[in-house]
């Protein structure tokens, strides 16, 4: 009916009436790209833990669901992402694309299908985009399927180069994510990289074994 206002207002009572983190589902299969927009301002706003895709009913949840509410929410709160998500692959692909955790039926089946995950660490900023990517591109390769590697740069690079400064918070949340779900970390380590050091320290601090090139 578009009354924001009041939807809001009954977020907050169920929210404020609980002493548990809430997840509020937002059936993006049903809604235009306005409505998904309101939805996870009204989520935000109302002081909710998670906006969540679907519940599994109206279709299955896709990359850019998420990565869509990811822009629009950034890591203000958390993402879960549902519907649809069979194999270990569709579960990271969920995590890549932004989601902090994922709703599934099929938890046994992810389970059996999963490899070790690895996090690619290294200078970012300040340095040439194939000094960047290439060396990361070159381990994926070289690891041939026997990791799954999480890349930082599978976003654009000159997206990130660009909203560095707005966005650094919401890409060192991520980052620290990244690492929380890897197994180990890979880290090219050639070049000054406040960055690296801090994510090597943070995989260190939580028991990561990290691997320096």
């Amino acid at each position: 009916s578009g009354d924001c206002d009041l939807v809001k207002k009954d977020l907050q009572d169920i929210i404020l009436s609980v002493k548990r983190p809430v997840k509020v589902i937002i059936e993006v299969s049903l809604l235009s790209a306005n409505e998904i927009k309101s939805a996870c301002d009204i989520v935000m706003q109302s002081g909710a833990a998670y906006v969540k895709t679907h519940t599994g009913t109206t279709g299955s949840v896709k990359k850019e669901d998420v990565e869509n509410i990811r822009d629009i929410v950034r890591t203000n709160i958390s993402v879960k992402a549902s519907g649809g998500i069979k194999t270990f692959e569709d579960a990271m692909k969920m995590f890549d694309s932004g989601s902090d955790l994922i709703g599934t039926s099929n938890s046994l089946n992810i389970i059996k299908g999963a490899i070790p995950i690895t996090y690619l660490s290294g200078a970012i900023y300040g340095v040439p985009k194939d000094d960047a990517s290439g060396w990361r591109k070159d381990v994926v390769k070289k690891i041939d399927g026997k990791a799954w590697c999480i890349d930082p740069l599978r976003k654009p690079y000159e997206v990130l180069e660009e909203k560095y400064q707005e966005y650094w918070k919401d890409i060192v949340e991520t980052d620290k994510r990244d690492i929380d779900i890897s197994d180990f970390l890979i880290i090219k380590w050639d070049k000054p990289s406040i960055g690296t050091d801090q994510e090597m320290i943070y995989a260190w601090e939580r028991g990561r074994p990290v691997y320096v090139c």
